[in-house]
C-alpha cells in the first residue's frame, strides 16, 4: 500500500509541472526571442507566460500581454495578440437573451492560431466562453458569428451566420 501510494503521489508531481520547451516571442518593438516558454497547454487563453532565454536558463521571467505581439511553442501552439470583438453573449440557458445579434465587447488578447494559411482559423477560451475568428490573407481578424437565443422561454432558435461568412470568402472552384 506504502509503495502504490508513494508511486501515486510521484506520478501527480511529476505531471503537474509543465516543462518549458523551445519557443519564442516577438516584442512590442518587432524583436523575435528564442527561448523556453513554460508549456501550461492552457485551457483558457493565456494574458502572460514565463519563459527562460538559453543565456540565463535558471532565471524565469514573465511576459504579459501588453509587451508581446506574438508567442509560440514549436510544434505545439502559437498565440497573436490583438483587439478584437468578442461576443460575451451567454449560451447558459437560463442567462441567455432573446436578442439574435451578438453582444460585442472589445477586447485585447492572445488569439491561438488553429489553422494557419491563406486562411487562418483562431480560437478565444474564457471559461465557459468558447469563441472562433477568420481571416484571409493579411486581412483584418473577424469574428465568426455563431449564438443561441431565446425565442420563447423554451423555445431556441440559433444564429449561424458564420456560414455566409465563410462561404463569402472561401471562393474554391470545388466549393
Amino acid at each position: 500500500l506504502f509503495l502504490l501510494c508513494l508511486s501515486l503521489l510521484t506520478t501527480f508531481q511529476l505531471s503537474a509541472q509543465a516543462p518549458f520547451e523551445k519557443g519564442y516571442f516577438i516584442t512590442n518593438q518587432g524583436e523575435r526571442v528564442e527561448c523556453l516558454i513554460k508549456n501550461r497547454d492552457w485551457a483558457n487563453n493565456p494574458k502572460k507566460f514565463l519563459y527562460q532565454t538559453p543565456a540565463q536558463s535558471t532565471e524565469k521571467k514573465e511576459a504579459v500581454l501588453d509587451s508581446v505581439k506574438e508567442f509560440g511553442i514549436y510544434n505545439f501552439s502559437k498565440y497573436v495578440r490583438v483587439t478584437v470583438q468578442v461576443d460575451t453573449s451567454s449560451e447558459n440557458l437560463s442567462n441567455m437573451s432573446f436578442e439574435r445579434d451578438p453582444l460585442f465587447e472589445n477586447r485585447t488578447v492572445f488569439l491561438k492560431v488553429l489553422v494557419s494559411g491563406k486562411a487562418s482559423l483562431l480560437g478565444y477560451r474564457e471559461k465557459s466562453l468558447l469563441r472562433f475568428f477568420f481571416r484571409m490573407d493579411d486581412s483584418d481578424i473577424e469574428p465568426l458569428i455563431y449564438k443561441p437565443y431565446k425565442i420563447r422561454e423554451s423555445r431556441f432558435k440559433w444564429n449561424d451566420r458564420f456560414r455566409q461568412q465563410l462561404f463569402g470568402q472561401l471562393k474554391c472552384p470545388d466549393l
